[in-house]
């Protein structure tokens, strides 16, 4: 696992810029027929809420049939919800995340039944190069503004 980006850096990510690639590279996974099966072993709806960034929160349907990131405002019933720091959305896309021990540990909060979005753990981390690619193009229009 190699080094992660620490948000709270100068010149790191943002969390929208996290958030945004993190979106991208979920929608891109659901047009891949490969990706979006073995992200549908879920089966349920996710939300990733970011703290300190309340509008950022990341809802993600992952069903055998198709995986859907939602508007957070549809106020959409959720079967999982978790509750992280910016630094673990990108760690969880980028590799490095051990997500069973931030829970452990009360890093990261849950409600619902977790133990099913723990099988995908390591399909994301699998993403990492898209997720990173995604994120490069976030960060050029946060430069840019």
């Amino acid at each position: 696992m190699g080094a992660v980006l620490m948000p709270e850096r100068p010149g790191s990510p943002s969390a929208d810029a996290i958030r945004e690639a993190a979106v991208q590279t979920l929608r891109e996974a659901g047009a891949d027929a490969r990706l979006s099966t073995s992200l549908g072993v879920v089966r349920a709806t996710v939300a990733i809420e970011l703290r300190g960034h309340p509008d950022a929160t990341l809802v993600v349907r992952m069903e055998p049939d198709a995986i859907a990131v939602l508007d957070d405002g549809d106020d959409q019933r959720t079967d999982i919800r978790l509750g992280m720091d910016p630094i673990d959305l990108h760690e969880l896309f980028a590799g490095g995340l051990h997500l069973p021990m931030k829970i452990a540990r009360g890093q990261v909060t849950y409600t619902g039944q977790v133990r099913r979005f723990l099988r995908v753990i390591a399909i994301l981390a699998e993403m990492g190069q898209t997720y990173e690619r995604h994120l490069g193009e976030a960060q050029e229009r946060e430069d840019e503004l």
